[in-house]
């Protein structure tokens, strides 16, 4: 059990700083105005500081301490079942468009670059 809270709080403070790193370079101006790929990085590392702190956190405090917020409240219950389930379907749909978005950037096909063209 000690082994389990001391690498959940060690993934926890890594996630929260690597998160954090890719928050601070990802909102550089000059990123943001030239590549949409960015803003859905951002997303990405948005949702995954909320599941960490979130999600993980729950966890661990139901495993260790005992303690299940779910039973307090049917609000709790259904805002802490959603987000056991929805973050991590967000996290992997953002990576899927992101992967789609640098395969049309790279395809030497101009329809496809066409694509991912920003148009105001």
């Amino acid at each position: 059990m000690q082994v389990t809270r001391v690498i959940s709080a060690i993934i926890i403070i890594l996630s929260i700083l690597a998160n954090t790193l890719n928050i601070i370079l990802l909102c550089r101006t000059n990123l943001k105005k030239r590549h949409i790929f960015t803003v859905y990085l951002l997303v990405l590392s948005i949702n995954n500081i909320f599941y960490t702190c979130i999600g993980i956190n729950y966890n661990m405090i139901s495993d260790s301490i005992g303690i299940n917020l779910m039973k307090y409240s049917n609000f709790s219950y259904k805002f802490i079942s959603f987000l056991l389930d929805c973050c991590p379907h967000v996290s992997l749909n953002m990576l899927i468009i992101v992967s789609i978005d640098r395969y049309c950037c790279s395809s030497l096909n101009v329809r496809q670059q066409n694509l991912i063209i920003i148009r105001t």
